[in-house]
């Protein structure tokens, strides 16, 4: 469903098999959204309130007989079915991948008032929202991956089947560790190469969505502060809490350490005070839980068959990883 109501993938990415069910289920969620689309937003609605309300004057917007027969300038073609607005959207020019799938949304939401209704949209842009336990999520699994986080099929598919031989733990593929500074008598974060880690970090990685809930309504609320003040950091604020409640380090899955994106935009990983406001985040967060919760590991999880020659006759379950 995500990658369908994705303007940069769209259908394309729906394998043959699950072609059909996904349709289906696209028509089946328009249809539930008909009658939100008829009666237009809630800010054009009729207000009862009386005037001592707060905002009440806000939402009421006068009307006159005329603008009843005046055309509004932009609107989109007379209403469609859901199967013609779903083909209709499907025929549309791909996106570009470099661009902002929201902005698009937010461009074509009259032309395809019933799909624009099935993408999520947050209040506020914050890093916290990677974690908001959507009802939309009907899984246990969560995939949280970065927009210039390139994964194959098949990593996707190792990654998912190990996490669920271990779900209460985070599974994925950046790992990173934790490290003690004797001379400033403080902690630091290493994303250099290392045997340990203590962190997988959630740009590319399973977790249940229990976790999702407990972050955003658990978790002490100065640790999203501080997420929110540097735009930064709640990667490791998922690893501080998975550990905290499992007393168990995450899982680090193929010897994939990092994603490296040239022709990406300037990512936020890319300024110069990234990492100094990550040491300030791991200890903060020490600070607010009264102790440092991350554990190290030199377990990393491979393909059974991972280095192993076979003779030509026989095909690994995961060739290249």
């Amino acid at each position: 469903m995500a990658s369908a109501l994705d303007p940069r993938f769209k259908l394309n990415y729906v394998s043959e098999d699950n072609m059909g069910s996904i349709q289906a289920r696209l028509t089946s969620e328009m249809a539930t959204t008909v009658s939100v689309v008829e009666m237009g937003p809630p800010e054009m609605a009729e207000t009862h309130g009386g005037d001592d309300t707060e905002g009440a004057g806000a939402l009421k917007k006068k009307t006159t007989l005329g603008s009843f027969f005046k055309a509004t300038e932009g609107t989109a073609p007379g209403p469609q079915s859901q199967g013609s607005e779903l083909q209709s959207y499907r025929q549309a020019t791909i996106l570009d991948s470099e661009e902002e799938p929201l902005d698009w949304w937010r461009e074509h939401r009259k032309l395809f008032p019933r799909l624009s209704h099935l993408v999520v949209r947050t209040e506020k842009n914050s890093l916290n929202n990677r974690f908001l336990p959507w009802d939309a999520v009907e899984t246990e699994a969560i995939l949280s991956i970065d927009d210039d986080a390139h994964l194959r099929h098949d990593e996707i598919m190792f990654g998912f089947r190990v996490w669920r031989e271990s779900r209460d733990r985070i599974v994925g593929f950046p790992g990173r560790y934790h490290a003690w500074d004797v001379n400033h008598q403080s902690w630091l974060y290493n994303s250099n190469y290392s045997c340990e880690l203590s962190m997988v970090l959630t740009g590319a990685a399973f977790f249940h969505k229990y976790y999702a809930y407990l972050y955003s309504y658990v978790m002490p609320q100065a640790i999203r502060d501080m997420v929110d003040e540097y735009i930064n950091c709640e990667d490791i604020a998922m690893n501080f809490l998975v550990s905290h409640i499992t007393r168990k380090p995450p899982i680090k899955v193929t010897s994939r350490w990092t994603f490296r994106c040239p022709g990406c935009p300037q990512a936020l990983s890319h300024d110069d005070s990234h990492f100094h406001e990550r040491h300030k985040c791991i200890n903060f967060f020490v600070k607010v839980y009264g102790y440092m919760p991350l554990l190290y590991t030199q377990f990393r999880v491979d393909s059974v068959l991972f280095k192993t020659r076979l003779p030509h006759d026989k095909t690994k379950c995961f060739k290249f990883i």
